[in-house]
């Protein structure tokens, strides 16, 4: 059985990454994990069940409201008791981000999408650097951000939750 969730500390996975040829591209995952030590999580809730379909993220979705309710709080309500309403007090969901890499960028990340958590822009530039290395940092530097659809450049602007931003390097032939 593989499974759909997995969650690795960097430092064996980059050693484990190290270890394999052309540090692992096109390699399986389980030849990625091979010899590390894994420690498996049960989601005994179900709320990492596979979603292929948007039925079934339609479904997932009303499990999780109805296990919100069953809490007593909504997506609005915090968890933690902040008080001061900022995005990502207390709600361990909140700022996440799907970035979405193009070119350039997507071959210094290595990935062409992901999700961070960030509540700025600022932060979410640092999120990426420190996912990806100064490599990306440097190509970052020439790249636009685009949360949806509009240019985000200060690093103090605030992204919404569950935004996508874009990471578009400079493009020839305008």
């Amino acid at each position: 059985m593989q499974p759909l969730v997995a969650v690795y500390r960097r430092a064996p996975l980059r050693a484990a990454l190290d270890r394999l040829p052309d540090r692992g591209r096109g390699c399986s995952m389980r030849q990625v994990v091979a010899g590390m030590a894994l420690t498996r999580v049960v989601d005994a809730d179900g709320h990492g069940a596979d979603a292929d379909t948007w039925d079934d993220v339609a479904t997932l979705e009303a499990r999780i409201r109805r296990d919100d309710m069953d809490l007593g709080r909504t997506r609005d309500t915090p968890t933690s008791g902040a008080e001061d309403g900022a995005p990502g007090d207390g709600d361990p969901m909140s700022g996440l981000v799907t970035v979405r890499y193009f070119a350039a960028a997507a071959e210094a990340a290595g990935v062409m999408t992901e999700t961070l958590h960030a509540v700025t822009v600022g932060a979410l530039v640092a999120a990426m650097v420190e996912s990806h290395g100064p490599g990306l940092a440097t190509v970052l530097a020439r790249c636009s951000l685009l949360a949806a659809g509009v240019r985000v450049a200060e690093d103090a602007t605030p992204l919404a939750d569950g935004v996508t931003v874009d990471v578009l390097p400079p493009f020839a032939g305008g």
